[in-house]
């Protein structure tokens, strides 16, 4: 064997084209021979065999060879990976394209496709650059060769499985091309049907990253009629993996948002053919299907229910529950659907849940297998939220322990969506929020508040923050000891949006109650933070003094007062922030005269309290309003004089307006204030 390898370096051509067909002949359809020419040094000699080359006919078998033995074992794999194998083929597909020889750029372009599901990731860079992508996209328009078109397509779909991939294909005319030759090969026949499939596969995997918006033109070229139409087409087809990829190109837009208009054709024709995927017999088709329902309704409220009234929760429960050879990936998916359906309606969530449901997420809890376990923490998250009363059932059957057992799991998506469950399930019950202030789980938690994952870091926030709501001081002081007050500051300083509000949510939860020795505290605690390199004191070269002074104004200090003027600016904060820091405000004046005597010298922040009530948001103005009546206080000493200054300041003028223009609520909450203001004379 390795006397054949070596001949790949003979001088001869005919000894060389000899040897790699010998090779190409014995390597096919048996995987030990070509463990054994691996194992000869036969990728790094057909390598260096090819770079020497002149001969077509070589190169050709030799692509062959390679496209072959990638179909390997795993070392075959890993030599592949190490190689230069990558550099060497894109060379010669720009070599034989630019000589136009289709012979060979179609043989490298199918040994490319065959390889690059063994190829690395610094490999797929490789491929990505951007004139190897030039190529591709000259290719897919010009050519007229449906088989190379088809090798390309089928690179594409493997290149744009990450978001830098897709967004340096984006950059190109490749998608725009894709969907032009789906369109003009929409007819179906036997000529095609190989193409039409790697077309619709690769439009299923270029839809996926469009979320973030950067890819609108594309959005909008899926989104017309005739595209629409075409993609319709193949999902009524009788292959099911044209079924498969058009229902997929569907779901990953509606997941976007992308298709409103079309919602009726997503009821009546792609949630019917999903359903029908779901008992497809081929492994791949069933495995795959579960997952695609779950994404094409998990942000659509209305399929989710027409998902319900069609039988699907029963029909996947009783399939997760019989058959015996599901696999994972399909039991995943499964239970990812079932917790989609009940994810936004409350309807569907109580009418759905039964003890079947309880029985088979009580089964999988404790899979072996990371994904199951992960999809039931995300179902059991989706049956927690809102109803009370499917709380409590989950609670009696015991899943609170188990829950807070997967928050110290492996897998970080296990602990991420065990964690939202648990969150759900703290809001309400003194008995969950004595199991969470056991010293081991809530360390955890605390561990999740500095993940770099967002979701975790999310909601292991909110769970403090659903811990901590109408709790007695002694949980509250569980989580103080574990979270301090300098880390619960420095987290409202520097997180954003969403997990800053639940922030401010859990520090408003600890005020709650007037416990003087929690307001004391965070009101007392302060944190330095370094400024950034647009905020440094920038010092003068000839002035030593100002050189001195740059280390101490590289500093700042945040107080929980800096914090509320920051997140009561309306032009930087959403509503759901200034809410949160309104009635943080109101629970501060529970800390008695000397606190209240702060909010009332802080005149920043009583001008934001003061815009805020001009806010479109009735919900802010309501806040606005109990913040000026919290900050009367008519029974702690000197409200004379803070009603005097409120009404210096402006709080009564603007009453009176909201008087005047506002609903029924606000005018009565406004009536209580303005009768406390003008009661101080």
């Amino acid at each position: 064997m390795e006397e054949i390898v070596g001949m790949l370096q003979n001088k001869d051509k005919n000894v060389q084209l000899s040897s790699i067909r010998t090779i190409k002949n014995q390597i096919i359809g048996s995987p030990n021979k070509k463990a054994q020419y691996v194992r000869a040094n036969l990728i790094p000699e057909v390598l260096k065999a090819i770079s020497l080359s002149k001969d077509d006919e070589f190169k050709i078998q030799a692509a062959h060879v390679l496209g072959s033995i990638s179909f390997g074992d795993t070392d075959t794999t890993v030599c592949i990976s190490e190689s230069d194998i990558v550099k060497i083929i894109m060379d010669e597909i720009i070599l034989s394209n630019n000589n136009h020889n289709l012979l060979v750029l179609s043989a490298f372009l199918k040994c490319l496709k065959n390889i690059i599901v063994c190829v690395s990731k610094t490999q797929i860079e490789e491929i990505c650059q951007h004139k190897n992508l030039q190529m591709f996209a000259f290719l897919l328009q010009k050519s007229e060769e449906i088989q190379i078109k088809e090798y390309i397509t089928r690179i594409i779909t493997k290149c744009c499985n990450d978001s830098e991939r897709h967004k340096q294909i984006s950059s190109t005319t490749i998608p725009e091309s894709i969907v032009n030759s789906l369109l003009s090969n929409s007819s179906f026949s036997s000529n095609n049907i190989s193409f039409q499939e790697s077309l619709l596969e690769c439009l299923s995997m270029l839809t996926i990253y469009n979320s973030n918006g950067e890819f609108n033109d594309f959005s909008q070229i899926m989104k017309q009629e005739k595209m629409v139409q075409t993609l319709l087409l193949f999902a009524s087809n009788s292959k099911p993996e044209f079924r498969l990829y058009s229902c997929k190109c569907f779901a990953n837009l509606n997941h976007q948002k992308n298709l409103e208009e079309y919602s009726y054709q997503l009821k009546q024709i792609i949630l019917p053919t999903l359903l029908r995927l779901l008992d497809d017999p081929s492994k791949h088709i069933a495995e795959e299907a579960p997952h695609i329902l779950d994404k094409l309704i998990r942000n659509d409220e209305n399929l989710q229910t027409s998902a319900f009234n069609v039988g699907i929760i029963t029909k996947l429960t009783n399939v997760i529950i019989e058959e015996k050879t599901l696999s994972n990936k399909q039991t995943q998916g499964a239970i990812h659907a079932i917790a989609a359906i009940a994810s936004l309606s409350t309807n569907n969530r109580m009418n759905a849940f039964n003890t079947t449901v309880l029985s088979m997420l009580s089964s999988k809890l404790n899979s072996n297998d990371e994904g199951v376990r992960a999809a039931v923490c995300d179902c059991i998250r989706s049956f927690s939220r809102s109803v009370k009363t499917l709380r409590t059932l989950l609670i009696e059957n015991g899943f609170v322990p188990l829950l807070i057992l997967r928050l110290s799991d492996d897998n970080i998506d296990v602990q991420k969506y065990a964690c939202g469950a648990i969150c759900n399930l703290a809001l309400e019950f003194s008995s969950v929020k004595d199991l969470l202030s056991d010293k081991s789980a809530i360390t955890k938690l605390v561990t999740f508040t500095k993940s770099s994952n967002i979701k975790l870091r999310l909601y292991s926030v909110w769970t403090f923050a659903n811990l901590c709501f109408m709790a007695d001081d002694k949980i509250k002081d569980c989580v103080l000891e574990a979270l301090p007050a300098s880390q619960i500051l420095e987290m409202a300083e520097t997180e954003k949006d969403l997990i800053k509000e639940k922030v401010l949510y859990l520090i408003r939860n600890i005020l709650f109650g007037g416990n003087i020795d929690h307001i004391r505290l965070l009101v007392s605690t302060t944190i330095l933070q370094k400024n950034s390199s647009d905020d440094m004191f920038m010092s003068d070269e000839n002035n030593k003094e100002n050189e001195e002074m740059e280390t101490e104004n590289n500093q700042s200090e945040i107080t929980l007062f800096s914090i509320l003027e920051k997140s009561l600016n309306c032009l930087t904060n959403d509503s759901f922030t200034i809410i949160q820091a309104l009635y943080i405000v109101c629970n501060l004046t529970t800390g008695g005269h000397e606190i209240l005597e702060t909010i009332l010298k802080n005149t920043t922040l009583l001008n934001l309290i003061l815009q805020n009530m001009s806010s479109e948001d009735p919900n802010i103005q309501i806040a606005t309003i109990w913040c000026t009546n919290s900050l009367i206080q008519r029974d702690i000493q000197n409200w004379q004089k803070r009603c005097e200054k409120l009404s210096q300041i402006g709080f009564e003028k603007k009453l009176f307006s909201l008087k005047n223009e506002s609903e029924t609520e606000i005018k009565m909450l406004v009536d209580k204030v303005m009768t406390a203001l003008h009661n101080e004379q």
